[in-house]
């Protein structure tokens, strides 16, 4: 079998390689891949745009990966395998591997298919029947593709969260503190008001890693006034190692949802060896390990508030609470464990017996 990447978004591998080589970011999991299974990376950029595909980037992804999506459509056959990084470009593969004969096989990262328009796509083109395998990041996730779908378990195999432990290391903070300093990460639905309300009047310092040319973006996780402790800003890669080194806490902080939203902020600052306090939203239970990691009910700011001072008041539980934190992510969490996961799925993905399964269980 011939195995390919196929991403949904430009992405410079070739600078993400020299850069993590000389600890400047993080690995990337799909160069990993591609060095276990030697793989063809496939990025969106190259590949002339039609008017087709700007008309069905309306319902997911953009016209630069339906064009791509059209290019492996008409160059792969069944002897090849794609994995594809999320539906944004795993949708558009499956329906146009649907209308060959020979389709090659498709396998999908998947990250939130539980929304409207993905539900809306799922049901009008039968996607789910035309991909081999998902690759669900939480447990909601997996759950809607075998209850609601009706995805045999064999063609669902949930992958493990990961950080690059290579790079996201413990180590010291980088000046002395006059106060605690509380740290968050992320844009991804996150609660930034909730976080404010239960801060505000605590001696600390809230330090946000957080980005956007897009105001109403900003606007809609921050409060309008911010608090006098509370700044956001961005962070380049080395400077965001050393604001987990440097936080007495990490706060995961988001709205209810049914995708692992925060997952990577999580799993980062445990790498970093830092106690955590993340939302107990549905799409992050299963990461919310008691005597680990403790949570709070999303939007609840007087919970959140108590969670943190009672962080603050016993230092020494909380440290603890890091280090087991720590220790069951450098075996559960890491980037390989995450792409020996991936590995194992595809090969499974290749064999002629699987496929012969799959017409079986869809009626092809």
């Amino acid at each position: 079998m011939k195995y390919h990447i196929a991403f949904g978004c430009p992405t410079n591998l070739e600078t993400i390689a020299h850069e993590s080589s000389q600890g400047r970011c993080p690995r990337h999991a799909m160069l990993l891949l591609q060095a276990r299974l030697n793989t063809t990376m496939h990025v969106p950029e190259a590949d002339r745009v039609n008017f087709t595909d700007r008309l069905n980037a309306k319902l997911i992804g953009t016209p630069a990966t339906w064009a791509m999506a059209r290019r492996l459509a008409k160059q792969l056959s069944e002897e090849d395998v794609v994995i594809a990084t999320g539906e944004d470009i795993g949708i558009p593969l499956a329906f146009l591997f649907s209308q060959k004969r020979n389709r090659p096989k498709l396998a999908i990262v998947t990250h939130n298919l539980d929304r409207p328009k993905a539900r809306l796509l799922l049901k009008l083109w039968q996607i789910h029947k035309h991909v081999d395998l998902f690759l669900p990041l939480c447990t909601p996730q997996a759950d809607f593709l075998k209850r609601h779908l009706s995805v045999p378990a064999l063609r669902v195999q949930q992958l493990p969260g990961h950080a690059d432990q290579q790079f996201f290391t413990p180590g010291s903070p980088a000046s002395l503190k006059t106060r605690p300093t509380i740290v968050s990460v992320g844009l991804e639905q996150r609660d930034y008001r909730v976080l404010a309300e239960a801060t505000a009047d605590l001696e600390v310092d809230v330090r946000i890693s957080a980005f956007s040319r897009d105001a109403k973006a900003i606007g809609r996780v921050f409060p309008k006034v911010m608090p006098a402790n509370m700044t956001h800003q961005f962070y380049a890669w080395r400077e965001l190692v050393q604001l987990y080194r440097d936080a007495d806490l990490v706060v995961v902080s988001t709205i209810d949802n049914k995708y692992a939203a925060g997952v990577t902020t999580l799993v980062e600052a445990i790498a970093c060896r830092r106690p955590v306090i993340a939302s107990a939203s549905q799409g992050l239970t299963e990461y919310l390990i008691p005597g680990m990691i403790d949570s709070f009910i999303p939007g609840d700011a007087t919970g959140l508030k108590q969670a943190i001072i009672r962080h603050l008041s016993d230092r020494q539980q909380a440290e603890a609470k890091a280090a087991l934190s720590y220790d069951f992510a450098m075996q559960h969490y890491s980037m390989e464990r995450h792409v020996d996961a991936i590995v194992e799925s595809l090969r499974v993905v290749g064999l002629t017996k699987f496929r012969q399964q799959l017409q079986t269980s869809i009626g092809t």
